[in-house]
């Protein structure tokens, strides 16, 4: 198939994907459709080709709508995304990954980041050097294969080799979310704060762990 088949082949597939199941669509389907994307992207972005360069850009629009497609399937936990506020938030993270073509994914700010959640900004408030984890999810087809402790210590790597010594992130305490509370204490992270945000519609349990011990 040409590169400029191949492209709109990639563009028609996911319009035809969320037109066919919207933001309801189950992200392992949406992985079968998008096939091993991540070697396309590596191998069509270093090409001297124009038009394969554009296919590597029509690849990272897909992953990158479904990325959006699981965080709004979580939004309840996580906040409503447009994809215009994904792409900033993507431009500002210290660290962002997925994993598979998109059976989970995390976002991560350090404690410079030009981000004005109130979540964040308690941290900022108390801390002066921190990364802040600002959302992480697991599509419902891909629990139970420790995906989330995969990301975290990708992560813990990640913030030690640039000089960090403390992880944040934030747990609802109102809707509660008890899975997660267990899970962040297994990985160490203890309670510093409580907080009513949004108008006391949420409210939030503070966590923080230390990489020095």
């Amino acid at each position: 198939m040409r590169a400029t088949d191949r492209e709109q082949a990639i563009l028609n597939e996911a319009i035809r994907f969320f037109a066919e199941h919207g933001f309801e669509g189950q992200t392992r389907e949406l992985a079968k459709r998008m096939g091993s994307l991540p070697v396309t992207i590596f191998k069509f972005a270093m090409s001297p080709y124009e038009n394969w360069q554009q296919l590597a850009w029509a690849a990272v629009f897909l992953i990158t709508a479904a990325v959006l497609a699981l965080n709004n399937l979580h939004a309840a936990e996580l906040s409503w995304l447009e994809p215009e506020w994904l792409s900033k938030l993507l431009g500002l993270a210290f660290h962002a990954r997925r994993i598979g073509s998109i059976e989970a994914f995390l976002i991560t700010f350090d404690q410079d980041a030009a981000y004005d959640s109130p979540n964040f900004l308690w941290f900022r408030e108390r801390y002066p050097r921190f990364v802040y984890v600002d959302r992480v999810a697991v599509a419902a087809s891909a629990r139970g294969h420790g995906h989330a402790r995969r990301l975290y210590e990708d992560l813990f790597a990640r913030a030690k080799a640039g000089g960090h010594t403390l992880v944040t992130c934030e747990v609802n305490a109102d809707p509660p979310n008890p899975a997660s509370d267990a899970f962040h204490a297994a990985l160490g992270f203890g309670e510093v704060g409580s907080a009513a945000i949004h108008g006391g519609a949420k409210s939030v349990r503070y966590y923080a762990k230390s990489l020095t011990g």
